[in-house]
Protein backbone atom coordinates (compact mmCIF):
# COMPACT_ATOMS: atom_id res chain seq x y z
CA UNK A 1 0.00 0.00 0.00
CA UNK A 2 2.93 2.19 0.70
CA UNK A 3 3.46 2.63 -3.19
CA UNK A 4 -0.63 3.95 -3.24
CA UNK A 5 0.14 6.73 -0.84
CA UNK A 6 3.10 7.79 -2.46
CA UNK A 7 1.84 7.70 -6.04
CA UNK A 8 -1.01 10.25 -4.53
CA UNK A 9 1.29 12.49 -2.92
CA UNK A 10 3.70 12.52 -5.87
CA UNK A 11 1.07 13.86 -7.84
CA UNK A 12 -0.52 16.31 -5.38
CA UNK A 13 3.32 17.61 -4.91
CA UNK A 14 3.09 18.88 -9.27
CA UNK A 15 -0.60 19.10 -9.66
CA UNK A 16 -1.64 21.37 -6.63
CA UNK A 17 1.70 22.67 -5.90
CA UNK A 18 2.17 20.67 -2.75
CA UNK A 19 -0.82 21.60 -0.98
CA UNK A 20 -0.45 18.36 1.50
CA UNK A 21 2.93 20.31 3.04
CA UNK A 22 1.93 23.25 5.46
CA UNK A 23 -1.63 21.37 6.86
CA UNK A 24 -0.73 21.34 10.15
CA UNK A 25 -3.52 19.53 13.21
CA UNK A 26 -4.85 22.78 14.44
CA UNK A 27 -6.88 20.55 17.02
CA UNK A 28 -8.11 17.58 18.06
CA UNK A 29 -11.48 17.96 16.63
CA UNK A 30 -11.36 15.41 13.19
CA UNK A 31 -12.85 17.93 10.70
CA UNK A 32 -9.76 20.32 11.22
CA UNK A 33 -7.21 17.38 10.85
CA UNK A 34 -4.61 17.37 7.73
CA UNK A 35 -5.37 15.14 4.53
CA UNK A 36 -2.18 13.61 5.26
CA UNK A 37 -3.47 12.63 8.75
CA UNK A 38 -6.60 10.96 7.21
CA UNK A 39 -4.45 9.19 4.60
CA UNK A 40 -2.31 7.65 7.13
CA UNK A 41 -5.16 6.93 9.83
CA UNK A 42 -6.94 5.40 6.36
CA UNK A 43 -4.22 2.86 5.52
CA UNK A 44 -3.58 2.29 9.11
CA UNK A 45 -6.90 1.19 9.39
CA UNK A 46 -7.53 -0.64 6.44
CA UNK A 47 -8.13 -4.44 7.61
CA UNK A 48 -11.02 -2.44 9.90
CA UNK A 49 -14.11 -1.22 7.30
CA UNK A 50 -15.98 0.23 9.71
CA UNK A 51 -12.97 2.61 10.79
CA UNK A 52 -10.99 2.94 7.37
CA UNK A 53 -14.61 3.93 6.11
CA UNK A 54 -15.01 6.91 9.11
CA UNK A 55 -11.42 8.17 7.52
CA UNK A 56 -12.25 8.40 3.98
CA UNK A 57 -15.78 10.28 4.08
CA UNK A 58 -13.74 12.64 6.75
CA UNK A 59 -11.22 13.15 3.75
CA UNK A 60 -14.07 13.68 1.24
CA UNK A 61 -15.68 15.70 3.42
CA UNK A 62 -13.26 18.19 4.03
CA UNK A 63 -12.56 17.85 0.22
CA UNK A 64 -16.19 19.02 -0.61
CA UNK A 65 -15.70 21.81 2.03
CA UNK A 66 -12.54 23.47 0.47
CA UNK A 67 -14.08 22.58 -3.35
CA UNK A 68 -10.23 20.90 -4.19
CA UNK A 69 -11.01 18.54 -7.31
CA UNK A 70 -7.70 16.93 -6.22
CA UNK A 71 -8.65 16.01 -3.47
CA UNK A 72 -12.27 14.83 -4.03
CA UNK A 73 -11.08 12.54 -6.46
CA UNK A 74 -8.52 10.75 -3.98
CA UNK A 75 -11.11 10.93 -1.41
CA UNK A 76 -13.71 8.93 -3.92
CA UNK A 77 -10.56 6.42 -4.52
CA UNK A 78 -10.55 5.77 -0.58
CA UNK A 79 -14.02 4.82 -0.64
CA UNK A 80 -13.93 2.45 -3.42
CA UNK A 81 -10.19 1.06 -1.80
CA UNK A 82 -12.04 0.58 1.83
CA UNK A 83 -14.76 -1.81 0.02
CA UNK A 84 -11.97 -3.30 -2.62
CA UNK A 85 -14.69 -2.61 -4.92
CA UNK A 86 -13.58 -0.05 -7.83
CA UNK A 87 -16.57 -0.30 -10.19
CA UNK A 88 -18.12 3.00 -9.00
CA UNK A 89 -14.94 4.74 -8.91
CA UNK A 90 -14.00 4.26 -12.82
CA UNK A 91 -17.59 5.00 -13.70
CA UNK A 92 -17.16 8.21 -11.50
CA UNK A 93 -13.77 8.69 -13.56
CA UNK A 94 -15.46 8.19 -16.71
CA UNK A 95 -18.19 10.89 -16.48
CA UNK A 96 -15.14 13.17 -15.33
CA UNK A 97 -13.50 12.14 -18.36
CA UNK A 98 -16.46 12.85 -20.56
CA UNK A 99 -16.41 16.28 -19.00
CA UNK A 100 -13.32 17.60 -19.47
CA UNK A 101 -12.04 16.18 -22.71
CA UNK A 102 -13.78 18.44 -24.58
CA UNK A 103 -12.92 21.52 -22.87
CA UNK A 104 -9.51 20.56 -22.73
CA UNK A 105 -8.40 20.75 -19.55
CA UNK A 106 -5.71 18.56 -19.21
CA UNK A 107 -4.35 18.65 -15.72
CA UNK A 108 -7.82 17.39 -14.64
CA UNK A 109 -7.90 14.76 -16.99
CA UNK A 110 -3.90 13.84 -16.16
CA UNK A 111 -5.08 14.01 -12.09
CA UNK A 112 -8.40 11.55 -13.61
CA UNK A 113 -6.59 8.93 -15.60
CA UNK A 114 -3.85 8.73 -12.92
CA UNK A 115 -6.37 7.77 -9.94
CA UNK A 116 -8.02 5.42 -12.72
CA UNK A 117 -4.59 3.59 -13.01
CA UNK A 118 -3.93 3.67 -9.46
CA UNK A 119 -7.19 1.84 -8.88
CA UNK A 120 -6.30 -0.87 -11.51
CA UNK A 121 -2.84 -1.53 -10.35
CA UNK A 122 -4.54 -2.02 -6.76
CA UNK A 123 -6.28 -4.60 -8.33
CA UNK A 124 -3.39 -5.74 -9.93
CA UNK A 125 -5.09 -5.34 -13.63
CA UNK A 126 -1.64 -4.27 -15.08
CA UNK A 127 -2.87 -3.97 -19.24
CA UNK A 128 -5.77 -1.38 -17.89
CA UNK A 129 -3.38 0.67 -15.61
CA UNK A 130 -0.75 0.81 -19.04
CA UNK A 131 -4.10 2.23 -21.26
CA UNK A 132 -4.44 5.13 -18.34
CA UNK A 133 -0.59 5.74 -18.48
CA UNK A 134 -0.26 5.69 -22.12
CA UNK A 135 -3.41 8.06 -22.32
CA UNK A 136 -1.21 10.74 -19.89
CA UNK A 137 1.99 10.38 -22.32
CA UNK A 138 -0.74 11.71 -25.11
CA UNK A 139 -2.05 14.18 -23.05
CA UNK A 140 1.55 15.42 -21.74
CA UNK A 141 1.93 16.45 -25.04
CA UNK A 142 -0.33 19.22 -24.90
CA UNK A 143 0.34 20.26 -21.09
CA UNK A 144 4.35 20.18 -20.79
CA UNK A 145 5.31 18.77 -17.76
CA UNK A 146 8.26 17.11 -17.65
CA UNK A 147 7.92 15.91 -13.96
CA UNK A 148 4.82 14.28 -14.70
CA UNK A 149 6.25 12.79 -17.79
CA UNK A 150 8.80 11.10 -15.89
CA UNK A 151 6.67 9.69 -13.25
CA UNK A 152 3.97 8.43 -16.05
CA UNK A 153 7.45 6.88 -17.66
CA UNK A 154 8.12 5.17 -14.42
CA UNK A 155 4.94 3.79 -13.97
CA UNK A 156 5.31 1.77 -17.70
CA UNK A 157 8.40 1.12 -16.69
CA UNK A 158 7.70 -0.80 -13.75
CA UNK A 159 4.44 -2.29 -15.13
CA UNK A 160 6.80 -3.79 -18.36
CA UNK A 161 9.14 -5.25 -15.33
CA UNK A 162 6.11 -6.98 -13.44
CA UNK A 163 5.26 -8.17 -17.22
CA UNK A 164 9.16 -9.85 -17.16
CA UNK A 165 9.55 -7.08 -20.41
CA UNK A 166 13.15 -6.71 -18.76
CA UNK A 167 14.56 -4.92 -22.12
CA UNK A 168 11.67 -2.65 -22.37
CA UNK A 169 11.80 -1.66 -18.77
CA UNK A 170 15.36 -1.18 -18.76
CA UNK A 171 15.19 1.23 -22.01
CA UNK A 172 12.57 3.52 -20.20
CA UNK A 173 14.16 3.15 -17.09
CA UNK A 174 17.67 4.68 -18.92
CA UNK A 175 15.74 7.13 -20.71
CA UNK A 176 14.31 8.84 -17.84
CA UNK A 177 17.99 8.86 -16.09
CA UNK A 178 19.44 10.13 -19.29
CA UNK A 179 16.85 13.26 -19.58
CA UNK A 180 17.13 13.44 -15.47
CA UNK A 181 20.70 14.59 -16.32
CA UNK A 182 19.33 17.92 -17.36
CA UNK A 183 16.62 17.98 -15.10
CA UNK A 184 17.28 16.39 -11.70
CA UNK A 185 14.76 17.73 -9.62
CA UNK A 186 13.53 14.39 -8.18
CA UNK A 187 16.25 12.67 -6.49
CA UNK A 188 13.42 9.82 -4.74
CA UNK A 189 12.02 9.38 -8.29
CA UNK A 190 15.66 8.81 -9.38
CA UNK A 191 16.91 6.47 -6.45
CA UNK A 192 13.69 4.44 -6.95
CA UNK A 193 14.68 3.80 -10.85
CA UNK A 194 18.51 2.83 -9.68
CA UNK A 195 16.58 -0.09 -7.59
CA UNK A 196 14.59 -0.92 -10.73
CA UNK A 197 17.34 -1.49 -13.01
CA UNK A 198 19.58 -2.96 -10.06
CA UNK A 199 16.66 -5.64 -10.13
CA UNK A 200 16.72 -6.09 -14.37
CA UNK A 201 20.15 -6.64 -14.80
CA UNK A 202 20.47 -8.87 -11.64
CA UNK A 203 17.64 -10.61 -13.36
CA UNK A 204 19.33 -10.61 -17.39
CA UNK A 205 22.56 -11.82 -15.21
CA UNK A 206 24.21 -8.70 -16.25
CA UNK A 207 25.88 -8.45 -12.58
CA UNK A 208 27.89 -5.70 -13.06
CA UNK A 209 25.89 -2.72 -14.22
CA UNK A 210 23.59 -4.01 -11.37
CA UNK A 211 26.17 -3.23 -8.42
CA UNK A 212 26.79 0.09 -10.26
CA UNK A 213 22.98 0.93 -10.16
CA UNK A 214 23.08 -0.16 -5.79
CA UNK A 215 25.79 1.91 -5.70
CA UNK A 216 24.19 4.77 -7.17
CA UNK A 217 21.32 4.10 -4.70
CA UNK A 218 23.72 4.10 -1.96
CA UNK A 219 25.56 7.59 -3.09
CA UNK A 220 22.15 9.64 -2.81
CA UNK A 221 22.91 12.90 -1.16
CA UNK A 222 22.14 12.34 2.41
CA UNK A 223 19.09 14.76 3.12
CA UNK A 224 16.73 12.41 0.91
CA UNK A 225 18.20 9.26 2.62
CA UNK A 226 15.74 7.58 4.84
CA UNK A 227 15.53 4.25 7.24
CA UNK A 228 13.26 2.93 4.28
CA UNK A 229 15.60 3.98 1.60
CA UNK A 230 18.27 1.83 3.66
CA UNK A 231 16.27 -0.88 3.92
CA UNK A 232 15.23 -1.55 0.02
CA UNK A 233 18.69 -0.95 -0.44
CA UNK A 234 19.41 -3.98 1.37
CA UNK A 235 16.68 -5.86 0.12
CA UNK A 236 17.76 -5.08 -3.40
CA UNK A 237 21.21 -6.36 -2.36
CA UNK A 238 19.61 -9.59 -1.70
CA UNK A 239 17.94 -9.81 -4.46
CA UNK A 240 21.32 -9.50 -6.72
CA UNK A 241 22.68 -11.96 -4.33
CA UNK A 242 19.93 -14.26 -4.80
CA UNK A 243 19.95 -14.11 -8.71
CA UNK A 244 24.35 -14.68 -8.23
CA UNK A 245 23.38 -18.06 -6.20
CA UNK A 246 25.21 -16.54 -3.50
CA UNK A 247 22.49 -18.13 -1.32
CA UNK A 248 24.38 -17.89 2.06
CA UNK A 249 24.74 -13.93 1.80
CA UNK A 250 21.57 -13.81 0.09
CA UNK A 251 20.35 -15.66 3.55
CA UNK A 252 21.66 -12.87 5.75
CA UNK A 253 20.73 -9.96 4.11
CA UNK A 254 16.54 -11.41 3.86
CA UNK A 255 16.53 -12.12 7.85
CA UNK A 256 17.72 -8.77 8.09
CA UNK A 257 15.14 -7.10 5.88
CA UNK A 258 12.65 -9.54 7.10
CA UNK A 259 12.98 -8.04 10.45
CA UNK A 260 12.28 -4.89 9.52
CA UNK A 261 9.50 -5.18 7.84
CA UNK A 262 7.54 -8.46 9.83
CA UNK A 263 5.33 -6.46 11.73
CA UNK A 264 4.30 -4.22 9.21
CA UNK A 265 1.30 -5.55 7.14
CA UNK A 266 1.44 -3.23 4.79
CA UNK A 267 4.68 -4.78 3.77
CA UNK A 268 2.68 -8.33 3.51
CA UNK A 269 3.16 -8.95 0.14
CA UNK A 270 6.98 -8.53 0.43
CA UNK A 271 6.96 -10.34 3.45
CA UNK A 272 5.95 -13.31 1.58
CA UNK A 273 8.11 -13.35 -1.53
CA UNK A 274 11.26 -12.70 1.29
CA UNK A 275 10.04 -16.19 2.66
CA UNK A 276 9.56 -17.71 -0.57
CA UNK A 277 13.51 -16.57 -1.66
CA UNK A 278 14.72 -17.59 2.00
CA UNK A 279 13.18 -21.24 1.46
CA UNK A 280 14.63 -21.66 -1.61
CA UNK A 281 18.07 -20.48 -0.63
CA UNK A 282 17.95 -22.78 2.39
CA UNK A 283 16.79 -25.55 -0.34
CA UNK A 284 19.59 -24.86 -2.30
CA UNK A 285 22.08 -25.10 0.88
CA UNK A 286 20.75 -28.41 1.91
CA UNK A 287 18.98 -27.36 4.54
CA UNK A 288 15.49 -29.08 4.02
CA UNK A 289 14.36 -28.11 7.40
CA UNK A 290 14.77 -24.85 7.25
CA UNK A 291 13.35 -24.61 3.60
CA UNK A 292 10.38 -26.60 4.89
CA UNK A 293 9.58 -23.75 7.51
CA UNK A 294 9.80 -20.69 5.31
CA UNK A 295 7.26 -22.73 2.78
CA UNK A 296 4.68 -23.43 5.26
CA UNK A 297 5.30 -19.47 6.16
CA UNK A 298 4.23 -18.55 2.78
CA UNK A 299 1.28 -21.35 2.94
CA UNK A 300 0.29 -19.56 6.03
CA UNK A 301 0.01 -15.98 4.63
CA UNK A 302 -1.47 -17.31 1.52
CA UNK A 303 -4.36 -18.95 3.48
CA UNK A 304 -4.80 -16.50 5.33
CA UNK A 305 -4.50 -13.54 3.21
CA UNK A 306 -4.71 -14.67 -0.27
CA UNK A 307 -1.13 -13.17 -0.59
CA UNK A 308 0.20 -14.18 -3.86
CA UNK A 309 4.06 -13.48 -4.44
CA UNK A 310 5.58 -14.05 -7.86
CA UNK A 311 7.76 -16.99 -6.87
CA UNK A 312 4.85 -18.92 -4.58
CA UNK A 313 4.22 -21.33 -7.21
CA UNK A 314 7.78 -22.67 -6.41
CA UNK A 315 6.35 -23.19 -2.39
CA UNK A 316 3.73 -25.27 -3.95
CA UNK A 317 6.05 -27.50 -6.35
CA UNK A 318 7.68 -28.04 -2.97
CA UNK A 319 5.17 -28.86 -0.85
CA UNK A 320 3.21 -30.98 -3.25
CA UNK A 321 6.22 -32.82 -3.38
CA UNK A 322 6.68 -33.09 0.65
CA UNK A 323 3.72 -34.58 1.07
CA UNK A 324 4.31 -36.94 -2.09
CA UNK A 325 7.07 -38.38 -0.09
CA UNK A 326 5.07 -38.36 2.89
CA UNK A 327 2.15 -40.29 0.63
CA UNK A 328 -0.38 -37.92 2.86
CA UNK A 329 -2.66 -37.52 -0.14
CA UNK A 330 -5.21 -35.24 1.65
CA UNK A 331 -2.20 -32.67 2.09
CA UNK A 332 -1.07 -33.67 -1.59
CA UNK A 333 -4.47 -32.29 -2.75
CA UNK A 334 -4.69 -29.16 -0.70
CA UNK A 335 -1.43 -27.66 -1.97
CA UNK A 336 -2.01 -28.38 -5.70
CA UNK A 337 -5.78 -27.23 -5.48
CA UNK A 338 -4.05 -23.67 -3.76
CA UNK A 339 -1.69 -24.14 -6.66
CA UNK A 340 -4.33 -24.63 -9.51
CA UNK A 341 -6.22 -21.36 -8.07
CA UNK A 342 -3.14 -19.49 -8.31
CA UNK A 343 -2.47 -20.44 -11.71
CA UNK A 344 -6.06 -19.46 -12.48
CA UNK A 345 -5.79 -16.27 -10.40
CA UNK A 346 -2.33 -15.13 -13.00
CA UNK A 347 -4.51 -16.49 -15.63
CA UNK A 348 -7.20 -14.08 -14.57
CA UNK A 349 -4.96 -10.74 -13.96
CA UNK A 350 -2.73 -11.27 -16.64
CA UNK A 351 -3.89 -10.47 -20.43
CA UNK A 352 -0.64 -11.32 -22.20
CA UNK A 353 0.32 -15.14 -22.36
CA UNK A 354 2.06 -16.04 -18.86
CA UNK A 355 3.90 -19.32 -18.16
CA UNK A 356 3.55 -19.08 -14.74
CA UNK A 357 3.82 -22.94 -14.48
CA UNK A 358 6.97 -25.61 -14.46
CA UNK A 359 7.11 -28.34 -17.54
CA UNK A 360 6.70 -30.76 -15.06
CA UNK A 361 3.44 -28.72 -13.41
CA UNK A 362 1.41 -27.62 -16.15
CA UNK A 363 -2.17 -26.98 -15.60
CA UNK A 364 -3.66 -29.95 -17.53
CA UNK A 365 -1.05 -32.41 -15.53
CA UNK A 366 -1.85 -30.81 -12.28
CA UNK A 367 -5.47 -31.25 -13.20
CA UNK A 368 -4.81 -35.62 -13.65
CA UNK A 369 -2.84 -35.77 -11.02
CA UNK A 370 -5.45 -33.95 -8.95
CA UNK A 371 -8.15 -36.74 -10.11
CA UNK A 372 -5.74 -38.89 -10.03
CA UNK A 373 -5.31 -38.29 -5.98
CA UNK A 374 -8.98 -37.96 -5.83
CA UNK A 375 -9.51 -41.71 -6.82
CA UNK A 376 -7.11 -42.83 -4.86
CA UNK A 377 -8.58 -41.35 -1.51
CA UNK A 378 -12.05 -42.51 -2.61
CA UNK A 379 -10.63 -45.92 -3.19
CA UNK A 380 -9.40 -45.97 0.15
CA UNK A 381 -12.81 -44.67 1.97
CA UNK A 382 -14.32 -47.73 0.05
CA UNK A 383 -12.63 -50.12 1.81
CA UNK A 384 -14.24 -49.47 4.82
CA UNK A 385 -17.83 -48.73 4.93
CA UNK A 386 -17.85 -47.87 8.39
CA UNK A 387 -16.02 -44.26 7.57
CA UNK A 388 -18.73 -44.07 5.36
CA UNK A 389 -21.74 -44.58 7.87
CA UNK A 390 -19.87 -42.04 10.86
CA UNK A 391 -19.22 -39.30 7.76
CA UNK A 392 -22.94 -39.49 7.09
CA UNK A 393 -23.49 -39.50 11.24
CA UNK A 394 -21.40 -36.23 11.73
CA UNK A 395 -22.73 -34.49 8.76
CA UNK A 396 -26.58 -35.79 9.67
CA UNK A 397 -24.87 -34.64 13.46
CA UNK A 398 -23.45 -30.66 12.00
CA UNK A 399 -27.31 -30.44 10.16
CA UNK A 400 -28.84 -30.99 13.26
CA UNK A 401 -26.34 -28.43 15.19
CA UNK A 402 -26.79 -25.91 12.47
CA UNK A 403 -30.31 -26.00 12.51
CA UNK A 404 -30.35 -26.09 16.44
CA UNK A 405 -27.96 -22.91 16.00
CA UNK A 406 -30.24 -20.90 13.46
CA UNK A 407 -32.95 -21.49 15.35
CA UNK A 408 -31.66 -20.30 18.30
CA UNK A 409 -29.78 -16.78 16.55
CA UNK A 410 -33.57 -16.25 15.14
CA UNK A 411 -34.61 -16.67 18.96
CA UNK A 412 -31.99 -14.70 20.33
CA UNK A 413 -33.01 -12.02 17.22
CA UNK A 414 -36.62 -11.99 18.73
CA UNK A 415 -35.22 -11.26 21.66
CA UNK A 416 -33.13 -8.61 20.90
CA UNK A 417 -35.85 -6.76 18.89
CA UNK A 418 -38.05 -6.78 21.73
CA UNK A 419 -35.56 -5.31 24.53
CA UNK A 420 -34.92 -2.60 21.47
CA UNK A 421 -38.66 -1.74 21.27
CA UNK A 422 -39.18 -1.86 25.04
CA UNK A 423 -36.47 0.95 25.35
CA UNK A 424 -38.04 2.88 22.57
CA UNK A 425 -41.24 2.73 24.79
CA UNK A 426 -39.89 3.52 27.85
CA UNK A 427 -36.70 5.41 29.29
CA UNK A 428 -35.44 1.93 31.08
CA UNK A 429 -35.35 -1.57 30.53
CA UNK A 430 -37.97 -3.76 32.04
CA UNK A 431 -38.71 -7.62 32.08
CA UNK A 432 -41.92 -9.31 32.15
CA UNK A 433 -41.88 -10.35 35.23
CA UNK A 434 -41.11 -7.27 37.31
CA UNK A 435 -44.52 -5.04 36.56
CA UNK A 436 -46.69 -6.73 40.01
CA UNK A 437 -49.27 -6.22 41.50
CA UNK A 438 -49.07 -6.28 45.37
CA UNK A 439 -51.18 -8.65 47.32
CA UNK A 440 -53.12 -8.85 50.83
CA UNK A 441 -50.27 -9.63 53.25
CA UNK A 442 -50.53 -13.18 53.82
CA UNK A 443 -46.81 -13.17 55.85
CA UNK A 444 -48.59 -11.41 58.97
CA UNK A 445 -46.22 -8.57 58.77
CA UNK A 446 -48.30 -4.51 59.31
CA UNK A 447 -48.57 -2.82 56.44
CA UNK A 448 -46.71 -0.06 58.27
CA UNK A 449 -43.47 -2.29 58.44
CA UNK A 450 -44.09 -3.45 55.09
CA UNK A 451 -44.55 0.19 53.31
CA UNK A 452 -41.41 0.98 55.33
CA UNK A 453 -39.07 -1.64 53.79
CA UNK A 454 -40.70 -1.07 50.01
CA UNK A 455 -39.49 2.45 50.74
CA UNK A 456 -36.35 1.40 51.84
CA UNK A 457 -35.79 -0.62 48.81
CA UNK A 458 -36.53 1.62 46.68
CA UNK A 459 -33.99 4.07 47.88
CA UNK A 460 -31.53 0.73 47.25
CA UNK A 461 -32.46 0.33 43.93
CA UNK A 462 -32.36 4.27 42.99
CA UNK A 463 -28.49 4.46 44.72
CA UNK A 464 -27.72 1.38 42.65
CA UNK A 465 -26.95 -0.27 45.54
CA UNK A 466 -27.15 -3.57 44.42
CA UNK A 467 -24.08 -3.26 42.28
CA UNK A 468 -21.92 -4.73 45.58
CA UNK A 469 -20.53 -7.79 44.91
CA UNK A 470 -20.67 -8.38 49.16
CA UNK A 471 -24.45 -7.75 48.94
CA UNK A 472 -26.74 -10.27 50.47
CA UNK A 473 -30.20 -10.66 52.48
CA UNK A 474 -28.62 -10.96 55.78
CA UNK A 475 -26.33 -7.58 55.27
CA UNK A 476 -29.35 -5.84 53.21
CA UNK A 477 -31.73 -6.22 56.08
CA UNK A 478 -29.03 -4.55 58.96
CA UNK A 479 -28.56 -1.73 56.23
CA UNK A 480 -32.44 -1.59 55.96
CA UNK A 481 -32.83 -1.60 59.75
CA UNK A 482 -35.36 -4.78 59.77
CA UNK A 483 -34.10 -8.80 59.82
CA UNK A 484 -33.57 -11.08 56.84
CA UNK A 485 -37.16 -12.65 57.73
CA UNK A 486 -39.36 -9.39 57.30
CA UNK A 487 -37.47 -8.41 53.89
CA UNK A 488 -37.49 -11.60 53.21
CA UNK A 489 -40.98 -11.93 52.99
CA UNK A 490 -41.48 -8.53 51.22
CA UNK A 491 -39.35 -9.18 48.31
CA UNK A 492 -41.66 -12.89 47.71
CA UNK A 493 -45.11 -10.70 48.55
CA UNK A 494 -44.79 -7.55 46.52
CA UNK A 495 -41.77 -8.26 44.21
CA UNK A 496 -43.12 -12.18 43.60
CA UNK A 497 -39.36 -13.46 43.03
CA UNK A 498 -36.91 -14.46 46.20
CA UNK A 499 -34.12 -12.06 47.48
CA UNK A 500 -31.59 -13.86 44.56
CA UNK A 501 -33.39 -13.04 41.55
CA UNK A 502 -34.35 -10.20 42.55
CA UNK A 503 -30.72 -8.83 43.13
CA UNK A 504 -29.75 -10.26 39.99
CA UNK A 505 -32.52 -9.19 37.66
CA UNK A 506 -31.65 -5.27 39.10
CA UNK A 507 -28.35 -5.93 38.24
CA UNK A 508 -29.33 -7.26 34.67
CA UNK A 509 -31.64 -4.11 33.89
CA UNK A 510 -29.08 -2.23 34.77
CA UNK A 511 -26.21 -3.87 32.51
CA UNK A 512 -28.49 -3.73 29.85
CA UNK A 513 -29.42 -0.35 30.17
CA UNK A 514 -25.56 1.14 30.20
CA UNK A 515 -24.72 -1.31 26.95
CA UNK A 516 -27.60 0.56 25.01
CA UNK A 517 -26.76 4.19 26.02
CA UNK A 518 -22.82 3.66 27.17
CA UNK A 519 -20.56 2.47 24.18
CA UNK A 520 -17.53 2.07 26.17
CA UNK A 521 -19.35 -0.49 28.30
CA UNK A 522 -19.81 -2.36 24.59
CA UNK A 523 -15.82 -2.43 24.50
CA UNK A 524 -15.72 -4.50 27.87
CA UNK A 525 -15.56 -8.84 28.33
CA UNK A 526 -17.85 -10.82 29.58
CA UNK A 527 -16.07 -11.06 32.85
CA UNK A 528 -15.42 -6.91 33.02
CA UNK A 529 -18.79 -6.90 32.75
CA UNK A 530 -19.98 -9.47 35.49
CA UNK A 531 -17.40 -7.49 38.08
CA UNK A 532 -18.77 -4.09 36.86
CA UNK A 533 -22.15 -5.22 38.13
CA UNK A 534 -21.31 -7.57 40.77
CA UNK A 535 -21.38 -10.52 39.84
CA UNK A 536 -18.60 -13.17 41.36
CA UNK A 537 -17.98 -14.91 37.73
CA UNK A 538 -18.85 -14.48 34.17
CA UNK A 539 -20.45 -17.96 34.33
CA UNK A 540 -23.19 -16.83 36.90
CA UNK A 541 -23.79 -13.67 34.81
CA UNK A 542 -24.00 -15.09 32.22
CA UNK A 543 -26.88 -17.37 33.50
CA UNK A 544 -28.40 -14.47 34.79
CA UNK A 545 -28.33 -12.49 31.58
CA UNK A 546 -29.64 -15.14 29.70
CA UNK A 547 -32.52 -16.01 32.35
CA UNK A 548 -33.90 -12.26 32.46
CA UNK A 549 -33.26 -11.85 28.59
CA UNK A 550 -33.36 -14.85 26.79
CA UNK A 551 -30.16 -13.85 24.75
CA UNK A 552 -26.27 -14.26 25.70
CA UNK A 553 -24.39 -10.84 26.90
CA UNK A 554 -22.52 -11.72 23.77
CA UNK A 555 -24.70 -11.68 21.67
CA UNK A 556 -26.60 -8.99 23.14
CA UNK A 557 -23.20 -6.81 22.82
CA UNK A 558 -22.37 -7.82 19.12
CA UNK A 559 -26.39 -6.90 17.46
CA UNK A 560 -25.33 -3.61 19.81
CA UNK A 561 -22.23 -3.31 17.79
CA UNK A 562 -24.04 -3.69 14.51
CA UNK A 563 -26.59 -1.30 15.08
CA UNK A 564 -24.39 0.90 15.77
CA UNK A 565 -22.41 1.05 13.14
CA UNK A 566 -25.14 0.78 10.76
Amino acid sequence: MKFYKFFFLFFSTFLINQNLKGQEIVNDSLAEKSYAYFINSFYKNLKDTAIAKVYARAYLKKAEKNKSFTYKLYGNFLLSQYKNDYREFHVFCDSLIKIYEPQKKYDFLIEIRSQKANAYEVKKLKNKALKEYLAIKKIINYYKNDSIYEFVNYRIGTIKLANKQYKGAKDIFNEILKKKKTNSNNPILTYKIYNKLTLIYSLLKKYDSAYYFLDKGYGIPYQYKSLEHTRTLLYYNAKLKFEEKKYDIAIKHLKRYVKFIISDHVAINRLSYCYTQLAICYDKTNNYKEAQRFHYKVDSIYKKENIINPEIEKTYYFLIEKSKNENNLTEQLNYLNSLIDINNYNNKTNKELNISLSENYDKPKLIAEKNKIIAKLQKKANRNQLYKLLYGTGILIILLILIYQTKRKRNYKRQFSKLIEKEQNSNTVSFNNTTLIPRQDSYQISKEISEAILKELDLFEKNKEFLNPEINLKKLASHLETNSSYLSKVINQHKQQNFSNYINQLRIKYIVNELKHNSTFQKYTVKALAEEVGFKSAESFSKAFYKFTNVKPSYFINELKKNNSN
